[in-house]
């Protein structure tokens, strides 16, 4: 391989070529260690256009193509490794209780979203809009709730009512026709899944307690995930067929919550220890990406909150880059904690803010709760879904 400009090392690149204090000294040897200052090899990983804020009237002269370094640094120079810089300050939108003590997921529909949801009934046929009405979860509702969250639209028209039902009308039909494709309503009634063993001991997941409203809280561990282990036995159609099993064996478990109100979302917490930037190159990337895409669009309006913890800095460095990707709903639900008794102190006050107790969080989170493996969750919720059908027959 060949380092652009006169540097012969990659150690002199780094002392000549980047700027003081742009980057954490630990992500700059990480850089080194992995070759990332290789320009093509940087472009792989996050693609082809983080120089696009390039200021395209700026004369031509010669300059050393850095590959990582000469991107990222003028991208993030100064950048902080304190995670609570990387919280969502945008408070557009606040999911708060209402008089009640109701969250907008456990009331019906109000105000613009009456609107939304007339127009859809007034535009489109009535087989079709009665199918609508028939998704599970309050599916529909979410696809209102979720246009209006994410686009807010200010000052309030018809004309924007019919936009709006245009835009729910379609995420609905995409969530149909993918749940028909997918034999998604069938999940529940085979069974659980083959290689469930292989699944969840490679891809480990866990269910743990509910915070006070009644969100089930779900573990991941990216850095346990094993790819190679998986793909030698299933292929990544079958594994993605499984967390979609996931995701359904949550969202029926939370339809039949104990609760005298509705409730259909849930908390993720994330350990993020371990976790390197391969995480975001070559097979895994695009894997993450599609479960990316199942969790935001097929799922719309499921996380009530998140926790990123156990954050290392290369993580963060790859996070500011994804947060414009982000809609301004979901960055509002994210907070991120890194190492150490600090962060650990600020972890306990933020989860004790959201009411959620360390009795129903994981361990990686400072909580006590075990969990329950993800295999044994499905199980049981296989299990309910056939005893209601028996008693409903």
């Amino acid at each position: 391989r060949k380092i652009w400009g006169e540097c012969e090392t990659a150690e002199q690149l780094l002392q000549d070529c980047a700027p003081t204090r742009a980057l954490h000294p630990d992500v700059l040897q990480y850089i080194v260690d992995k070759e990332l200052y290789v320009a093509d090899e940087f472009q792989d990983a996050v693609g082809d256009d983080l120089d696009s804020d390039a200021d395209a009237d700026a004369p031509s002269t010669p300059t050393k193509d850095l590959g990582y370094l000469g991107s990222i640094s003028r991208k993030f120079a100064g950048m902080t490794t304190e995670p609570s810089a990387y919280f969502s300050r945008d408070k557009s939108f606040t999911d708060a209780k209402d008089r009640h003590g109701l969250l907008t997921e456990s009331r019906p529909l109000i105000g613009k979203e009456v609107d939304v949801h007339e127009h859809i009934k007034a535009a489109v046929p009535r087989d079709e809009f009665t199918s609508f009405k028939a998704l599970p979860y309050e599916l529909f509702d979410r696809a209102i709730r979720t246009e209006l969250q994410n686009h807010p639209p200010g000052k309030w028209s018809a004309d924007k009512a019919k936009k709006y039902a245009f835009m729910s009308a379609e995420r609905v039909r995409v969530v149909l026709q993918w749940r028909k494709d997918n034999k998604v309503d069938e999940l529940l009634t085979g069974g659980i899944l083959p290689y469930s063993d292989c699944m969840y001991t490679n891809w480990p997941a866990f269910v743990h307690g509910q915070d006070s409203y009644g969100h089930p809280v779900l573990c991941e561990h990216p850095s346990a995930v094993k790819p190679d282990a998986l793909k030698a036995r299933m292929t990544v159609d079958e594994i993605m067929r499984h967390r979609i099993q996931v995701m359904e064996t949550l969202e029926f478990m939370k339809s039949t919550s104990q609760r005298a109100h509705t409730v259909y979302k849930h908390i993720c917490v994330i350990d993020l220890e371990g976790v390197t930037m391969s995480l975001f190159t070559g097979d895994v990337k695009s894997f993450l990406t599609e479960f990316v895409k199942l969790l935001t669009h097929r799922y719309t309006d499921s996380l009530h909150l998140m926790y990123l913890v156990n954050t290392p800095v290369v993580f963060r460095v790859m996070w500011a880059m994804l947060m414009p990707l982000l809609s301004t709903t979901t960055k509002s639900k994210i907070f991120m904690f890194g190492v150490g008794p600090n962060q650990s102190k600020k972890l306990a006050k933020q989860l004790a803010r959201h009411g959620i107790g360390q009795e129903c969080v994981p361990p990686c989170a400072g909580g006590t709760h075990k969990g329950t493996r993800m295999d044994d969750y499905i199980r049981e919720a296989v299990t309910l879904h056939k005893r209601l059908n028996e008693h409903v027959k």
